[in-house]
């Protein structure tokens, strides 16, 4: 069973690699970080948000499910063997199709003005998950469009392979965009 300690070295690691991926981009202007590789790819800007927006949709996910915690269902076997091959997956070097819901949200004008409410975002994602009660942390309190229901442990492992993933391909679309 896991435990908010963990729940605080998975989030730690979380925010490391976002702080990576500032790093990358650091002093790289608007207009590149902008810059589409081809049509059907995303910019630098667009990967950034699509990881933020999956943040915020996940922060009013939890708040729901913290509001009906009692009625919150361990998680089972065969939504843990999905996660867990989401996570593999996530590892190899494939190209998926996101779900429109996290794909399809605008991005703002600038990365700073990104940076700055993904800042908040991570800031209030903490909240939220510090407010999981104690003795549901087995259950689920959140949903993958794909893989389904996770615990908080699954969901932060989760995007950290999400992030991990993303941070690969800014660095081949910044690779391509600059040349």
């Amino acid at each position: 069973m896991a435990n908010p300690t963990k729940w605080k070295s998975q989030f730690d690691t979380l925010e490391i690699l976002r702080q990576d991926i500032i790093k990358i981009t650091e002093g790289i202007d608007n207009e590149i970080l902008k810059k589409k590789p081809s049509d059907n790819e995303w910019s630098v800007i667009e990967i950034c948000n699509h990881l933020m927006v999956i943040e915020q949709l996940s922060i009013g996910y939890i708040r729901n499910k913290i509001e009906k915690a009692e009625q919150a269902k361990p998680v089972n076997f065969k939504s843990k063997l999905k996660g867990f091959i989401m996570k593999i997956a996530l590892s190899l070097p494939l190209k998926f199709k996101a779900p429109k819901t996290v794909s399809q949200v605008p991005a703002p004008k600038t990365f700073s003005d990104l940076i700055m409410i993904w800042d908040m975002t991570r800031k209030e994602l903490w909240k939220v998950i510090e407010k999981v009660p104690e003795g549901s942390y087995n259950k689920a309190f959140f949903k993958h469009p794909y893989s389904g229901y996770m615990t908080i442990e699954d969901m932060l492992d989760f995007f950290i392979s999400h992030q991990k993933h993303h941070i690969k391909q800014i660095k081949k679309t910044l690779n391509k965009v600059k040349s």
